[in-house]
């Protein structure tokens, strides 16, 4: 009786099948905000369970000081059975699946405010890592987050032992003349995520990589996240980390058309599947319905070649999302329109478009006659 008339009662059972940052945060902050957007002001009590261990430390420190109470325990997770079943009144307990296909779910996805926030001494120890990069704090940068073979194989092999899992991951020459072309404009680039493999040639192209030891497990990269002008990802899904703080992100050779929760915050270039056989590349249509062909063991590198994106195409791209953060991008009305065909191929006939990712404009130009008619 309490529970219904001070407040609500929500229990969230993330999804949970591996230990993946983007999992985590997917599954927490689109629970949330859609949760903050349907019960406006109404007093709550939110029980996360995530029964496995945070991919990050520090980040999962932070909501456990936003939510009531994350329990970690897979106990509990016969409790939650059973408050499911009894369904008591005040109490909503449910297992949470990431609906990538509502529409209103992904609106107040792409709405919703910041849920975690940093202690006072977290603010110092930040302070301490951005003069330990760039020399000073409040230096303007760009996040720069490249997977490695390790990480792939570490994360992912477990749950995919049959999957191509290093086809996909591009070149890390290819965002060279990225990192000049920021340094030469005056912003920081800087690396973020687990397992770094050997960034010697991105270093001498400008690229920092933070040696300096955290104060708690995982805080640089919530920090640089958290802080950064634009983060840039190459087939990670290092980019919730971004959206965890509203933070404008792009990721280059994604291979597919289903991505979770992607928010107007996002812009995207996409790899590409070259039929050798046929001698021409994969439809987008193709792709959409092909979500996972670039880990094709049997196919990719033989019938199907993947085609990442050059450096110019990424050199594109930020360079125009730098250029709407700035508030200096004009889009003229041929590229508004083929923005508004790529979005209705994705997410169906849609109104409103406010609240939806673009693609790197040179880039659907080009490449525009891969779009269904």
């Amino acid at each position: 009786m309490i529970s219904k008339v001070f407040f609500d009662v929500e229990i969230l059972q993330v999804e949970n099948s591996s230990v993946k940052l983007s999992h985590f945060i997917e599954g927490i902050e689109s629970h949330l905000r859609n949760s903050n957007h349907r019960l406006s002001q109404k007093r709550t009590l939110r029980f996360i369970y995530w029964p496995l261990e945070y991919p990050n430390n520090f980040l999962g420190s932070r909501y456990e000081e936003f939510v009531t109470h994350i329990f970690r325990s897979r106990y509990w997770k016969h409790c939650f059975l059973f408050l499911k079943k009894e369904n008591l009144k005040g109490i909503n307990c449910r297992k949470k699946i990431v609906n990538r296909t509502n529409l209103e779910e992904l609106r107040a996805f792409d709405a919703g405010s910041v849920s975690i926030s940093f202690k006072e001494s977290h603010l110092k120890s930040g302070v301490q890592l951005e003069r330990h990069l760039f020399g000073s704090s409040g230096t303007d940068y760009v996040v720069f987050a490249y997977t490695s073979r390790e990480y792939r194989k570490r994360i992912d092999g477990p749950d995919w032992p049959n999957d191509n899992l290093f086809e996909k991951i591009p070149n890390p020459e290819t965002f060279k003349l990225m990192i000049s072309n920021l340094r030469i404009n005056g912003l920081g680039v800087v690396r973020m995520g687990l397992n770094l493999d050997d960034s010697s040639n991105l270093v001498e192209a400008g690229l920092v990589v933070p040696r300096l030891k955290e104060s708690e497990s995982g805080f640089n990269d919530v920090w640089l996240s958290a802080h950064c002008k634009l983060l840039v990802t190459a087939h990670t899904g290092a980019y919730f980390l971004a959206e965890a703080f509203n933070k404008p992100w792009i990721a280059t050779d994604v291979n597919t058309f289903a991505y979770p929760n992607w928010s107007s915050r996002g812009t995207l270039i996409f790899c590409l599947c070259w039929n050798e056989e046929e001698q021409k590349f994969a439809s987008f249509q193709w792709m959409k319905d092909n979500p996972r062909w670039c880990y094709d063991s049997e196919r990719v590198g033989k019938l199907w070649k993947v085609v990442h994106n050059t450096p110019e195409q990424i050199v594109d791209v930020v360079t125009e999302k730098l250029a709407r953060i700035n508030g200096e991008w004009v889009d003229t009305v041929d590229d508004q329109e083929l923005q508004r065909r790529f979005q209705r191929f994705v997410f169906g006939e849609v109104k409103d478009f406010s609240f939806l990712p673009r693609v790197g404009t040179k880039f659907l130009r080009e490449h525009q006659h891969l779009l269904p008619d």
